[in-house]
């Protein structure tokens, strides 16, 4: 009887996925790839909902060019696969090639990077962001913030032989 409170305990610790065991602290960076993802959305929500509020439009996806309707089944299936690989959900993606316990953490960081450089981008746009091409009120080229950096980059890689020594 003993055993079997004991596999019980193991079972409710660790969960089944494919061939192999993963423990609750494996499972961690998929919860936090979700989280992650969730914040991002909510974020550019928020900032859409905020404008609103000041009067400003935010959102003009799709009046413009129609295109842009084929990216929200890309970002949902991405969505989605997340979601699956997160929670074990039935998924089209291939079983893992290999097992690490160090790459799902290195994406988590890489997640909090974009997670912290769409909050740095969101503050730079300042009331000028805009989801789509808004032809009414284009607003200035913005320069500040992050996208100094972007800005001074793309100044390089483009016309190094323009530049004054």
């Amino acid at each position: 009887m003993h055993s079997s409170h004991a596999a019980e305990a193991q079972a409710i610790g660790q969960r089944k996925i494919g061939t192999s065991r993963f423990s609750i602290e494996s499972l961690m960076p998929r919860y936090l790839a979700v989280l992650i993802i969730t914040l991002m959305l909510a974020m550019v929500v928020t900032r859409i909902l905020a404008l609103r509020r000041r009067g400003i439009e935010a959102m003009h996806f799709g009046k413009i060019d129609k295109t842009d309707f084929l990216i929200p089944p890309f970002a949902l299936l991405f969505f989605y696969l997340v979601l699956a690989h997160a929670f074990d959900l039935p998924s089209p993606s291939t079983p893992e090639l290999f097992h690490s316990e160090a790459i799902p953490w290195i994406g988590v960081c890489f997640c909090l990077g974009g997670l912290f450089l769409l909050s740095w981008s969101l503050l730079s746009f300042g009331q000028s962001f805009r989801l789509g091409i808004d032809a009414e009120y284009p607003g200035e080229l913005i320069t500040s913030g992050v996208f100094a950096f972007s800005g001074t980059l793309q100044a390089f890689r483009t016309a190094p032989h323009q530049r004054h020594h």
